[in-house]
Protein backbone atom coordinates (compact mmCIF):
# COMPACT_ATOMS: atom_id res chain seq x y z
CA UNK A 1 0.00 0.00 0.00
CA UNK A 2 1.28 2.70 -1.06
CA UNK A 3 1.32 6.36 1.37
CA UNK A 4 -1.05 8.75 2.02
CA UNK A 5 1.88 11.61 0.63
CA UNK A 6 2.06 9.88 -2.70
CA UNK A 7 -1.24 9.47 -3.37
CA UNK A 8 -2.06 13.19 -2.67
CA UNK A 9 1.51 13.93 -4.68
CA UNK A 10 -0.11 12.40 -7.51
CA UNK A 11 -3.15 13.51 -7.18
CA UNK A 12 -2.33 17.19 -7.06
CA UNK A 13 -0.23 16.45 -10.38
CA UNK A 14 -3.23 15.38 -11.95
CA UNK A 15 -4.58 18.71 -10.92
CA UNK A 16 -1.81 20.15 -12.04
CA UNK A 17 -1.81 18.22 -15.90
CA UNK A 18 -5.74 18.61 -15.89
CA UNK A 19 -7.40 20.93 -18.47
CA UNK A 20 -8.20 24.69 -17.30
CA UNK A 21 -11.58 26.31 -17.43
CA UNK A 22 -12.66 29.90 -17.02
CA UNK A 23 -13.20 30.89 -13.39
CA UNK A 24 -10.15 28.38 -11.80
CA UNK A 25 -12.23 25.12 -12.47
CA UNK A 26 -10.09 22.26 -13.64
CA UNK A 27 -11.31 18.58 -15.82
CA UNK A 28 -9.11 15.49 -14.95
CA UNK A 29 -9.72 12.00 -15.62
CA UNK A 30 -13.16 10.55 -14.25
CA UNK A 31 -11.82 7.23 -14.00
CA UNK A 32 -7.73 8.52 -12.62
CA UNK A 33 -9.66 10.59 -9.38
CA UNK A 34 -11.75 7.51 -8.75
CA UNK A 35 -9.01 5.25 -8.45
CA UNK A 36 -6.89 7.28 -7.09
CA UNK A 37 -9.44 8.17 -4.10
CA UNK A 38 -10.19 4.78 -3.95
CA UNK A 39 -6.19 4.27 -2.93
CA UNK A 40 -6.28 7.37 -0.47
CA UNK A 41 -9.55 5.59 0.81
CA UNK A 42 -7.82 2.51 1.58
CA UNK A 43 -4.47 3.96 3.09
CA UNK A 44 -6.64 6.10 5.44
CA UNK A 45 -8.08 3.20 6.72
CA UNK A 46 -4.79 1.38 6.86
CA UNK A 47 -3.77 4.41 8.74
CA UNK A 48 -6.62 4.75 11.37
CA UNK A 49 -5.64 1.14 12.14
CA UNK A 50 -2.38 2.09 12.55
CA UNK A 51 -3.27 4.99 15.22
CA UNK A 52 -1.14 7.55 13.81
CA UNK A 53 -0.70 10.77 15.29
CA UNK A 54 -3.97 13.20 15.36
CA UNK A 55 -1.95 16.28 13.95
CA UNK A 56 -0.77 13.83 10.93
CA UNK A 57 -4.39 12.30 10.54
CA UNK A 58 -6.06 15.42 10.71
CA UNK A 59 -3.67 16.89 7.54
CA UNK A 60 -4.35 14.15 6.04
CA UNK A 61 -8.18 14.53 6.22
CA UNK A 62 -7.97 17.50 5.57
CA UNK A 63 -6.67 17.04 2.03
CA UNK A 64 -8.65 14.38 1.28
CA UNK A 65 -11.57 17.01 2.23
CA UNK A 66 -10.32 19.16 -0.29
CA UNK A 67 -9.55 16.84 -3.25
CA UNK A 68 -13.22 15.89 -2.87
CA UNK A 69 -14.72 19.54 -3.24
CA UNK A 70 -12.22 19.73 -6.09
CA UNK A 71 -14.12 16.58 -7.76
CA UNK A 72 -17.11 18.40 -7.07
CA UNK A 73 -15.83 21.31 -8.94
CA UNK A 74 -14.61 19.14 -12.21
CA UNK A 75 -18.05 17.65 -12.08
CA UNK A 76 -20.00 20.86 -11.98
CA UNK A 77 -17.70 22.28 -15.19
CA UNK A 78 -18.09 19.26 -16.91
CA UNK A 79 -21.99 19.52 -16.01
CA UNK A 80 -21.55 23.13 -17.18
CA UNK A 81 -19.51 22.46 -20.49
CA UNK A 82 -21.96 19.29 -21.50
CA UNK A 83 -24.96 22.58 -21.08
CA UNK A 84 -23.31 24.94 -23.47
CA UNK A 85 -22.58 22.50 -26.18
CA UNK A 86 -25.98 21.61 -26.00
CA UNK A 87 -26.90 24.99 -26.66
CA UNK A 88 -24.28 25.92 -29.09
CA UNK A 89 -26.05 23.00 -31.05
CA UNK A 90 -29.31 23.97 -30.39
CA UNK A 91 -28.46 27.04 -31.81
CA UNK A 92 -26.80 26.04 -34.72
CA UNK A 93 -29.78 23.80 -35.84
CA UNK A 94 -31.56 27.07 -35.59
CA UNK A 95 -29.30 29.01 -37.63
CA UNK A 96 -29.81 26.31 -40.53
CA UNK A 97 -33.45 26.07 -40.51
CA UNK A 98 -33.60 29.77 -40.47
CA UNK A 99 -30.74 29.91 -43.42
CA UNK A 100 -32.75 26.87 -45.35
CA UNK A 101 -36.27 29.04 -45.06
CA UNK A 102 -34.65 31.90 -46.25
CA UNK A 103 -33.22 29.86 -49.24
CA UNK A 104 -36.35 28.36 -50.18
CA UNK A 105 -37.85 31.91 -50.16
CA UNK A 106 -35.43 33.27 -51.99
CA UNK A 107 -35.47 30.27 -54.79
CA UNK A 108 -39.45 31.35 -54.97
CA UNK A 109 -39.36 34.46 -55.74
CA UNK A 110 -36.76 33.46 -58.61
CA UNK A 111 -38.67 30.86 -60.04
CA UNK A 112 -41.32 33.35 -60.17
CA UNK A 113 -39.03 35.90 -61.74
CA UNK A 114 -37.79 33.23 -64.18
CA UNK A 115 -41.60 32.20 -64.58
CA UNK A 116 -43.21 35.03 -65.90
CA UNK A 117 -38.93 35.59 -67.73
CA UNK A 118 -40.13 32.23 -69.59
CA UNK A 119 -43.75 33.41 -70.09
CA UNK A 120 -42.23 36.92 -71.97
CA UNK A 121 -40.37 34.36 -74.10
CA UNK A 122 -43.14 32.20 -75.18
CA UNK A 123 -45.06 35.24 -75.99
CA UNK A 124 -42.08 36.77 -78.18
CA UNK A 125 -41.66 33.67 -79.85
CA UNK A 126 -45.57 33.03 -80.79
CA UNK A 127 -45.38 36.15 -82.26
CA UNK A 128 -42.23 35.68 -84.07
CA UNK A 129 -43.86 32.89 -85.45
CA UNK A 130 -47.49 33.86 -86.50
CA UNK A 131 -46.02 35.94 -89.98
CA UNK A 132 -43.45 33.48 -90.36
CA UNK A 133 -46.38 31.01 -90.63
CA UNK A 134 -49.23 32.99 -92.24
CA UNK A 135 -45.97 33.62 -95.29
CA UNK A 136 -45.07 29.71 -95.45
CA UNK A 137 -49.09 29.35 -96.81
Amino acid sequence: MRKVEDIIDELADLIADGARLPFGKVVVSERELSGLLEELRRSAVEMAVTRTPAPVEHRATEQVNELVRRTDIVREAERVSREIVEAAERYAADTRRRADRYALDVLKQLEGVMGRALGIVREGRVRLDLPTMAEDD
